[in-house]
């Protein structure tokens, strides 16, 4: 850390300002484009950014080829996530704890969940279409459920 200080003219005021190098952000946003294999959590093609999703960002998996499903497998296992929105999108790997918000919506058709998911934050899950979790979900905040979920 460096510091630089200034005695303004005629005041004597001593002014100081610290330089410090900008923190690195803890969490970004990852969209997910299917333009990779159009599948594996990890091409990091299949990305807006162009890279795999780290611990702490949040994640948006939207409708890429609707009406076609959305289908995104291989989430590493002990994956933290800061937020995590699915619409019309189905997801398979490993656990996932989403920190913050968590939204699953299906306007038609099904999806599927089958990874175990814990919600520490807000969960809203609903649409006209149906949702099947073949894996435990687990919320600790609140949690807002309609339509249809199996």
């Amino acid at each position: 850390m460096a510091a630089a200080g200034a005695l303004a003219a005629g005041t004597g005021v001593l002014t100081a300002a610290l330089f410090m190098p900008a923190a690195a952000s803890a969490s970004s946003s990852q969209t997910w484009t299917g333009g990779g294999d159009g599948t594996s959590w990890s091409d990091g093609m299949n990305w807006a950014s162009n890279s795999v999703p780290q611990n702490g960002d949040s994640v948006t998996i939207p409708a890429v080829r609707f009406p076609a499903r959305t289908v995104v497998s291989g989430m590493p296992a002990g994956t933290q996530l800061q937020d995590l929105t699915m619409t019309d999108a189905s997801l398979s790997g490993g656990d996932v704890t989403v920190a913050g918000n968590f939204s699953w919506s299906v306007s038609q058709g099904f999806e599927v969940l089958g990874s175990p998911l814990t919600v520490e934050g807000s969960a809203t899950i609903g649409g006209a279409g149906q949702q099947d979790s073949t894996e435990p979900m687990t919320f600790l905040g609140t949690a807002d459920i309609t339509g249809r979920v199996l």
